[in-house]
């Protein structure tokens, strides 16, 4: 019997985690579970050509979004996970569903840290777009007037 692989997380990692188990001939069922409603994409080509009006955000896609169907790989996306039982090998998501696996990958990567300075709660300042936004960078595109200076203070893996 095929083994199940869920992948808790649907961005870079989880989603090159998934492509990279059907170029390596996995093939049993894949599941790739994120809260982000779309599919995996990369953030730095995204928050830099994207904003600059120089790419789609259908270039900083991980795969296009039927690779996944295409591949039998089941997506959940918009869906948050609550909890990991290793033991029991059972993937609790948020609206009380429980998933069975065989092996799992949680590859949920960070959050931004929220700065405390001053002027980030001024209108005009977007600290992060809001949840169920369809691109998230449109949410940034649409809010600010076309001739207004566009700032980006960027973000990394920073150790705390």
């Amino acid at each position: 019997m095929p083994q199940t692989f869920v992948i808790v997380g649907a961005k870079l990692a989880g989603g090159a985690a998934a492509a990279a188990l059907r170029e390596e001939s996995f093939d049993g069922p894949v599941i790739l579970i994120g809260a982000e409603p779309h599919p995996p994409y990369e953030r730095p080509p995204l928050s830099k050509e994207y904003l600059r009006g120089e790419s789609s955000f259908a270039k900083a896609l991980v795969r296009p979004p039927d690779f996944y169907r295409a591949n039998g790989i089941e997506t959940r996306l918009g869906v948050r996970v609550a909890r990991v039982d290793p033991d029991e090998k059972i993937v609790a998501l948020a609206d009380g569903e429980r998933l069975s696996y065989d092996k799992a990958l949680i590859a949920t990567g960070g959050r931004n840290r929220r700065l405390p300075i001053p002027g980030r709660e001024l209108e005009g300042v977007i600290v992060e777009w809001p949840e169920g936004e369809e691109q998230p960078s449109d949410y940034w595109l649409s809010n600010l007037p076309e001739d207004e200076r566009r700032e980006r203070l960027g973000h990394a893996c920073v150790p705390e």
